[in-house]
């Protein structure tokens, strides 16, 4: 019987289902990510050289995965450490005021967010176990359809509809296209704007949790130091 050969696009969409399948039933000793080593060791197990690998880390870093006609995306972060969800306010402060974040869920190590901030409009999961913290977003053009294509959409029907009753077939399709091409126009726009603004977002949630983990490495080497000085104080008052 021969041998089952799936290709590199199957890898990489089988590896990643069987990975959030792993994440969503909380398996114990999942951690999110992979370290460079696991990469180079799974790159190899693989058949594919150390150079080329060098050189496809060095490309542009791709962090997000578009969908429905490339209008929603969705970004991905892993983080060495895990992040004490009681430091959630120090996220949200570095956010600013102009970001409302709304936690809807929280079941142990993991919770939702729904985010909205202009044309900025997503959920943001975070879950953080096994020395891993994993930061995902997923932004929808919710704010740019209301803002620039429901009204011309609407207006479009029934102007389109008015002028084809009164017998302006012609002048009335022209209108209703017309009125449709410019809202799909201007809802584009915002919805592309929108994905912009959220992976700036997403950078500045990133570079928050992460010095949240790395405030918590330093309090805890601060206190695994402290114990230490004791001994040798107590030592020193024997002498």
């Amino acid at each position: 019987m021969p041998k089952q050969i799936y290709s590199e696009s199957e890898i990489s969409k089988i590896l990643q289902t069987a990975a959030k399948l792993q994440e969503q039933e909380a398996a114990s000793g999942y951690a999110p990510g992979v370290t460079l080593e696991e990469l180079q060791r799974i790159a190899a197990e693989c058949g594919i050289s150390e150079e080329a690998l060098r050189m496809a880390l060095v490309q542009p870093e791709q962090k997000s995965e578009e969908s429905f006609l490339n209008l929603v995306e969705t970004q991905e972060r892993v983080f060495d450490g895990e992040l004490d969800f009681d430091r959630l306010d120090e996220i949200v402060d570095a956010l600013g005021p102009n970001v409302k974040l709304q936690f809807s869920q929280q079941l142990g190590r993991s919770m939702r967010a729904r985010v909205t901030s202009g044309t900025v409009f997503g959920d943001m999961e975070l879950s953080s176990r096994n020395g891993r913290t994993k930061l995902r977003f997923r932004q929808t053009p919710f704010v740019a359809y209301f803002a620039g294509l429901h009204g011309p959409l609407i207006l479009s029907f029934v102007v389109g509809a008015n002028m084809i009753a009164r017998g302006l077939v012609w002048p009335g399709l022209i209108a209703l296209i017309g009125l449709l091409t410019i809202g799909g126009f201007v809802f584009r726009m915002l919805a592309e704007g929108g994905k912009k603004k959220a992976r700036k977002l997403m950078d500045v949630v990133a570079t928050a949790i992460q010095n949240c983990i790395n405030a918590d490495v330093r309090q805890n080497l601060k206190g695994a130091v402290e114990p230490v000085e004791e001994v040798s104080d107590i030592a020193n008052q024997l002498q």
